[in-house]
């Protein structure tokens, strides 16, 4: 990533020099036609190359997980920032009952939860939905209900974020899909038991994740 301002010498040598800012033979030149006009200048003269760039994110390696690493230190070097995430929920397996809540805490500082295939989506507390099923059709004791909703949320980067999910018999088999600028989240609720929660490093960590201890 190279940026420079140049005003002064031929406007030849200055084209260069703007192009190839951290060339020495480009600078000489410009230099040399520079001696040549009165009144001219360097105004600004900036240089920050790639290489340089990941060595400030302690990048050793041009490897993909290292690349990963780097372009998030990048994206969030400029301090926590107020972001809104989409993404979608739903569930792999059938489960009983007819809804499940799920809770945010940490970076968030709300969310949005509607149902996609014509169930219901109720807010207890601000950080708390609960998602219901779409019961048409289906006997009250059985215990084929899907879970399907899209959400919506808010908070701020470069924070720890936290997901939880309750069901009454068991909430695994939730998945939890985000898309953030820097690529999907995946959050996956293995672990057989009413209570799954994750936390996430940050709204813009993009990864795979699972909730299974």
């Amino acid at each position: 990533m190279t940026t420079a301002s140049v005003i002064g010498g031929d406007h030849e040598s200055s084209l260069k020099l703007r192009r190839e800012p951290d060339s020495k033979d480009r600078y000489a030149e410009w230099a040399e036609s520079n001696n040549k006009v009165i009144n001219s200048a360097v105004i600004e003269l900036t240089v920050h190359t790639l290489p340089k760039l990941i060595h400030d994110c302690g990048v050793a390696k041009w490897e993909e997980e290292d690349m990963d690493h780097a372009l998030k230190h990048f994206t969030q070097s400029v301090g926590p920032q107020e972001i809104a995430v989409y993404g979608y929920l739903y569930t792999s397996e059938f489960n009983g009952g007819n809804y499940i809540d799920v809770q945010m805490w940490g970076a968030v500082s709300d969310f949005n939860m509607g149902s996609i295939d014509g169930g219901e989506s109720k807010s207890a507390q601000p950080l708390v939905k609960s998602l219901f099923a779409n019961n048409a059709g289906i006997a009250p004791m059985a215990k084929d209900h899907r879970y399907t909703g899209h959400v919506k949320i808010y908070g701020k980067t470069g924070q720890e974020f936290g997901v939880g999910i309750w069901h009454q018999y068991s909430s695994k088999g939730v998945r939890l899909c985000l898309f953030p600028p820097t690529g999907p989240i995946n959050i996956y609720f293995e672990r057989d038991a009413t209570w799954n929660s994750i936390k996430i490093p940050d709204l813009l960590a993009s990864g795979d994740y699972i909730s299974n201890a």
